[in-house]
């Protein structure tokens, strides 16, 4: 491997039988002129390269030998790190001027011996993991020690060349094998290692563009190999002016895959980066696996099927696909290398609407759902294979559909956690529970404002690529009274909550709670009057179960309104709302006949507004109301159950009342959605009851998840929050105004009365 122009050259006592630097510099100049005789590139285009920052620094303290050694595991191309002078002389990797930020002591590190500092330890950052707690300042020889033979240890000098004697002492002494590179700020210094080290890489570190160009002739001047600069100076000019010069071209600190990409593409052949490993992998996918590159795809016809129509089609791979019909199956075996997460690539065809079919994974059955589409279309979701021989299969579910071919390639993986905020009151204090996607790596440790606590991984019954993870009350109580931030450590990653820990709930005007009814719909509002308003409740068991014993906890005996929006009993309880109506003091009932399509009131404060109607379709579904609910700035936008064609004619008819903070699903995602309608209404959370059959809907996982949520995140500072109920349970939301509201969840609804709930009742007693 070749990183910069070259820095795999000899260290003292290595090889002799090695080609020497300069030989090896003469050798490539030789071939360059060659190539350039011929019409072709003066140099070969040199690779990307990721270089350690500080070490492993996301997962292991800075400038430590963890980090250096943990960059090494990580398959990092390079280790930087920073060294200074001690006191008596010591070559310290250390990046402060002084240790009291890093360690907690205040020592000026050239104004302190080796015994004082030797002895300090590094803190641990809000990345790292536990396991390396107790950490060391080292000395440069520790880490020369440990550089693999085909990587580089990049040394950037944090002083003037007081430093260099010291440093050469070191480095002829202890560098014995692999590469190192010189960086530094000041020019005198990287100069003279230059002179020094001719056969080793120096690059001039500069955060200034007008700082870099003044420094381009001299850097070629002194014969420095290039420029290490700050990512957000980099662009064309600068780029070309470097190539132009014959510099190389390094920058830093990127952990954005994005800016990385940007980087690669204005001709930086190497990257810092606190995250080497995982980085790599999102610019690369292909190298995190190995996937042989001509037999990652399967055409339909080589597969072993049973009772499968076999077509031929000019427009198909091959000229023939598979079409999937009632009691038919295919089957593929598919070996790989490694047990991971694989992406699996399917191409089909659908028509009439969207399909669900089983995917056949060696011995699980899993439901997937395929967008309507009459031209061919790629399905693409992860999921775990095992290392050897697997069988892969798809089977019918519902819908005929075409199958071209099914390919294994490198997987798209996005870790997550739901929800992301949460509210914990000391007053009733209750377990927190979080869904996370982590794609089978462990959770290895979990950090709330930087002290770790314990928790418990529970198994997420419906994907195989989640868990929950809880967190006892007795760890919240200890907390003081504030936003915490919660860090929960992975493997290879780490993913972020929050959660606002509160004496007891203040007071709310509007509060909205929408219990887990899975397939079906229940929404409870408590109006600023103190009275009550449903929107739906469930199916019968859900009625009698969950919702009837949650309003009775609440001390909730009247309802001023029942709003039914349509008549299926996952909404109306399977007898049109009149158990509702028996057991409780309801004063009105409104439904779909009610009121038009427009029709607007006032209701104790609140906004209504009625986006569609009966009028509005010609079954169930479409007929469904669709409601907008405001209060003081704040929009909640109950879907019902409409369909696609619903927000369409909603968003031709009345654009301006569309955005919303809140989104209710409309028809749990199992039916049709609308992506622009989704984007228009550009909300902040989307609250949604369904079962674990969204997993396997077009609807949710194309249409909204990656149709619309992830393209309206993409301009998003603060990205949508969607809560399926299966995964958090009941949703309170709080509400005092457009700028005034907040959520929270609880996953464990039996016996849950809602904190703060019965003495704000007690509020409008009086």
């Amino acid at each position: 491997m070749i990183f910069g122009n070259i820095l795999h050259s000899n260290p003292p006592g290595s090889n002799p039988d090695r080609p020497k630097p300069f030989v090896f510099l003469l050798l490539v100049l030789m071939l360059s002129s060659l190539s350039s005789a011929k019409g072709q590139e003066k140099t070969a285009k040199k690779p990307f390269r990721f270089v350690a920052h500080r070490g492993a620094s996301y997962l292991a303290p800075e400038n430590s030998l963890a980090s250096i050694k943990l960059a090494w595991e990580l398959g990092a191309d390079a280790a930087e790190c920073d060294v200074m002078l001690s006191s008596d002389n010591q070559v310290v990797v250390f990046h402060d001027k002084n240790t009291k930020n890093l360690t907690g002591q205040k020592h000026v590190v050239a104004d302190t011996p080796w015994e004082t500092l030797r002895n300090l330890t590094i803190k641990l950052r809000e990345t790292n993991l536990p396991e390396y707690e107790g950490e060391k300042i080292p000395l440069l020889k520790d880490l020369l020690e440990t550089i693999p033979s085909d990587r580089t240890l990049v040394i950037e000098i944090k002083t003037s060349t007081e430093i260099l004697p010291f440093l050469k002492g070191e480095v002829d002494r202890y560098w014995t094998t692999g590469a190192i590179a010189f960086i530094s700020f000041d020019f005198d210094a990287i100069r003279q290692a230059k002179a020094i080290y001719p056969g080793v890489p120096c690059y001039y570190l500069s955060s200034s563009k007008s700082d870099t160009k003044k420094h381009i002739a001299l850097a070629v001047q002194n014969k420095l190999d290039g420029l290490n600069l700050r990512h957000s100076i980099i662009d064309a000019d600068l780029s070309k002016a470097c190539r132009e010069a014959g510099l190389d071209l390094w920058c830093w600190t990127v952990n954005d895959p994005g800016t990385a990409w940007s980087m690669k593409q204005l001709g930086v052949t190497a990257v810092t980066t606190d995250r080497p490993k995982w980085l790599k992998e999102q610019l690369f996918p292909a190298e995190k696996l190995s996937v042989p590159g001509d037999e990652n795809k399967y055409e339909a016809e080589a597969g072993v099927n049973s009772q499968m129509t076999l077509s031929a089609d000019s427009g198909a791979s091959g000229g023939a696909f598979l079409s999937i019909e009632k009691s038919s199956q295919v089957n593929w075996e598919v070996s790989l290398d490694r047990s991971d997460y694989y992406q699996l690539v399917i191409r089909y065809r659908t028509r009439g609407g969207d399909k669900m079919q089983y995917l056949l994974k060696n011995d699980s059955e899993i439901a997937c759902g395929f967008d309507m589409s009459a031209d061919w279309k790629l399905f693409s979701q992860p999921f775990h294979l095992d290392s050897g021989i697997n069988t892969l299969g798809v089977r019918d579910g519902w819908g005929s559909m075409d199958i071209d071919w099914i390919a294994i390639e490198p997987a798209r993986i996005d870790y997550g956690i739901t929800p992301r905020q949460n509210s914990f009151y000391k007053s009733e204090p209750h377990d927190l529970i979080f869904k996370i996607d982590n794609f089978h790596e462990q959770v290895r440790g979990v950090i709330v404002n930087g002290s770790p606590v314990d928790f418990s991984v529970l198994p997420y019954p419906h994907q195989e690529s989640a868990i929950w993870l809880k967190l006892q009350s007795s760890e919240l109580l200890e907390l003081d009274h504030g936003i915490h931030q919660i860090s929960v450590l992975l493997e290879q990653d780490l993913i972020k909550a929050e959660v606002s820990v509160q004496p007891e709930p203040l007071f709310s005007e509007l509060v909205v709670v929408a219990p887990d009814v899975e397939h079906g719909s229940a929404m409870i509002l408590r109006l600023p009057s103190g009275n009550h308003m449903l929107i739906d409740c469930g199916k019968s068991w859900v009625r009698d179960s969950i919702l009837i014993p949650m309003l009775r906890r609440h001390k909730i005996d009247t309802i001023q309104t029942f709003i039914l929006t349509h008549y299926h009993d996952d909404h109306d309880g399977g007898d049109s709302g009149k158990t509702i109506i028996a057991d409780f003091h309801v004063d009105h009932l409104i439904d779909y006949n009610s009121y038009p399509t427009g029709y607007e009131w006032d209701q104790d404060g609140v906004h209504f507004k009625i986006v569609n109607s009966y009028a509005d379709g010609d079954e169930e579904n479409t007929r469904s109301l669709a409601i907008k609910i405001s209060y003081k700035g704040f929009t909640l936008m109950h879907g019902g159950d409409t369909y696609a064609v619903n927000q369409q004619l909603i968003l031709q008819r009345f654009p301006q009342d569309v955005p919303a903070q809140v989104f209710y699903a409309n028809h749990h995602f199992h039916g049709s959605v609308d992506p622009g309608y989704i984007k228009a209404t550009n909300p902040d959370l989307v609250i949604l009851h369904a079962q674990e059959a969204i997993y396997a809907r077009a609807a949710y996982m194309v249409k909204y998840k990656e149709e619309s949520e992830k393209v309206l995140n993409q301009t998003r500072s603060v990205p949508i929050e969607t809560l399926p109920a299966l995964e958090v349970g009941c949703i309170v939301l709080r509400i005092d105004g457009a700028g005034q509201w907040g959520y929270e969840s609880y996953r464990h609804q039996d016996e849950l009365v809602i904190p703060g709930y019965l003495m704000e009742s007690l509020h409008f007693l009086h």
